[in-house]
């Protein structure tokens, strides 16, 4: 998995071959449903592959870039701060050919049955994409990592947001006093 000097950006890196034979097979399997769709079949893995070659994801500091498709092309550019959850996903028919896939979710698509802003097929190392593309969100938007636990956080900020949250507490402080006296 290579970064890009000119976006210093993580580039995902993807299992063509692996993702290659899922798609073919799924393909397969939906043109077994229909005459025409059974004449296809031998396009399959054809067509896998060229979904495969035509997927790439790129995770800067600010956003997530996906291109993918063959026939019909989507180019999505998605700020990080709008990432709410990523799913890594291995249904059975995945995982009987070792692969898995991403899905991304963000605030406002996430809704039941709605599908993902987002899939990646068959990234090769799926839990540390995840991975980064937390950290870099959670950077972005907490203004620390998830394994700074907020340690260095707290220092980073302003004497004035210290003092104001000092002020709650003696504030929280002095209220459970009077409800005590009760």
């Amino acid at each position: 998995m290579a970064t890009s000097p000119e976006t210093e950006g993580f580039n995902v890196e993807f299992d063509i071959d692996r993702g290659t034979s899922y798609l073919s097979t799924v393909y397969c399997c939906v043109n077994l449903s229909t005459v025409i769709g059974i004449l296809c079949m031998p396009c399959a893995p054809y067509c896998g592959k060229k979904v495969m070659v035509n997927q790439s994801c790129t995770i800067d500091d600010k956003r997530i870039h996906v291109k993918s498709g063959w026939i019909n092309k989507e180019d999505k550019l998605i700020p990080l701060d709008r990432v709410q959850d990523v799913n890594v996903q291995a249904d059975c028919c995945m995982r009987c050919f070792g692969v898995s896939a991403i899905a991304i979710q963000t605030a406002g698509a996430g809704n039941p049955g709605q599908a993902a802003e987002a899939t990646l097929i068959a990234p090769k190392d799926p839990l540390k994409v995840r991975s980064i593309l937390m950290e870099k969100r959670d950077k972005l938007v907490l203004g620390h990592t998830a394994h700074d636990n907020g340690v260095d956080f707290v220092k980073k900020q302003p004497s004035a947001m210290i003092m104001e949250v000092q002020q709650i507490r003696e504030s929280v402080q002095r209220i459970e006093q009077q409800l005590a006296k009760k």
